[in-house]
């Protein structure tokens, strides 16, 4: 029978050698074990699966500097802004990839943006606004966060996620 005490982890010295790559067995206690499926099961449920967790994923400065990610971003919010004079603005309704833009443009300038302020820069009216970012926030690309002395004011963020989806977006398209 094993003599480790119950309820601890502790690390096995041995190491075993398969196809070249060393191996540590590691034991965890029952509390440490619930802990950990549970920080995979958050894990699995942010990123879709195991295959999607464990892909590796680029950083920014492989994708391109922050700052010409956010130029080309920049660049698709002008084109798009360019559509409306010419074609009718009726046509191009996308209020909650505009907000992303918008939002992305803004955080590398260190802008924080109210609910208010999004919409009028985002051309979508207020409540249009507070419907997708109820959306984007349920799907954890956009974070807010009351004003610290206007209770009022909400300002919204973009997530880490959906800074990386949005760093790998720009970073396949063109300047």
């Amino acid at each position: 029978m094993d003599d480790r005490p119950r309820g601890e982890g502790s690390f096995d010295n041995e190491v075993s050698k398969f196809d070249n790559e060393a191996f540590t067995t590691v034991t965890l206690s029952r509390h440490d074990l619930t802990a950990a499926a549970g920080l995979l099961a958050l894990l699995l449920n942010e990123h879709g699966s195991l295959e999607a967790l464990l892909e590796p994923k680029p950083s920014p400065t492989q994708l391109g500097s922050r700052n010409d990610l956010a130029e080309r971003a920049r660049k698709t919010l002008t084109d798009r802004r360019r559509r409306g004079p010419i074609f009718g603005s009726f046509m191009f309704g996308e209020p909650a990839w505009e907000m992303l833009l918008v939002l992305y443009v803004g955080d590398e300038m260190g802008a924080r943006q109210s609910i208010g302020q999004l919409a009028s820069l985002s051309k979508v009216q207020l409540t249009t606004a507070i419907r997708w970012l109820d959306r984007l926030d349920q799907l954890n690309l956009v974070r807010r966060t009351p004003h610290p002395n206007d209770k009022r004011k909400i300002f919204v963020e973009l997530t880490d996620k959906a800074r990386s989806k949005l760093d790998s977006y720009f970073s396949k398209t063109e300047l």
